[in-house]
């Protein structure tokens, strides 16, 4: 025999599960496979609709009288606090504080009255509401104007012009007080400036030095109209106003 027959023989003799697999062989070999009998799926319910929050805007009642008295120019629907810088306060009026502040994109100085809105306080909503409305619809170069207002959160901001000083602030750093002149100037612009406010069938109810405004020009502007009323209101129930106290009058009814 030689080496080639010895070679094939050799071959011949390997058990066939090492030389070649069976396919049928080898899945005889596995364990058989459980099979999961078919059923009726159950009825599944449909999953309830997601919840939708739905934020509600914070005064809404008060929103919609603010857009009743403004136009839509002078209402500005976004976040002050991102329009506006470098807020300090320098006063107060009959319905919040006054504060200097920058607007961003312009670089121009404003003043900002805030003022803070509670739903239930329905009589001062008619005084901001009036104070709005005197400053945003009237125009007079006597009287401060109006440049736009915005209701965030609990405040509402009056974005104003900006003046100088107050008449009060002048005479409270001067020793000498102001010429006649001047003062008849100053009384004469806050004149006019009434005669318009009574020809609107309003009358102011504050005039005083701290809201006698003068301008970088000398120009005089009354402001603060949170106290104004229309001329044709009757109060025959009370003495003063809601935002006043006469205690004046309350010692000389004592003394008496």
């Amino acid at each position: 025999m030689n080496n080639n027959q010895q070679h094939q023989s050799k071959h011949n003799n390997i058990p066939k599960n090492q030389h070649q697999l069976d396919p049928k062989s080898s899945l005889k070999n596995q364990p058989a496979k459980r099979w999961i009998p078919v059923v009726k799926p159950l009825d599944i319910l449909p999953l309830p609709p997601p919840i939708i929050k739905v934020k509600r805007k914070l005064h809404a009642e008060f929103d919609a009288k603010l857009r009743k008295v403004l136009p839509g120019s002078k209402i500005m629907d976004m976040n002050p606090k991102e329009q506006f810088e470098s807020l300090r306060k320098v006063g107060s009026g009959a319905n919040g504080a006054v504060v200097r502040a920058v607007k961003k994109h312009t670089k121009v100085q404003v003043a900002i009255k805030r003022c803070y809105i509670e739903d239930q306080d329905t009589p001062h909503h008619a005084y901001i509401l009036r104070e709005l409305r005197i400053m945003g619809c009237l125009n007079h170069p006597n009287l401060i104007q109006l440049r736009e207002a915005c209701l965030w959160e609990d405040h509402l901001w009056m974005c104003m012009e900006l003046m100088s000083c107050s008449v009060f602030n002048l005479l409270f750093n001067t020793t000498t007080g102001l010429s006649e002149g001047h003062t008849v100037r100053i009384a004469k612009e806050c004149l006019e400036g009434l005669v318009y406010l009574h020809s609107k069938n309003y009358m102011h109810r504050d005039i005083k030095c701290e809201n006698i405004l003068l301008g970088r020009n000398g120009q005089v502007k009354l402001a603060d109209f949170g106290l104004a009323t229309p001329l044709n209101r009757v109060n025959t129930n009370r003495l003063g106003t809601a935002k006043v106290t006469k205690y004046h009058l309350v010692s000389i009814a004592t003394d008496h």
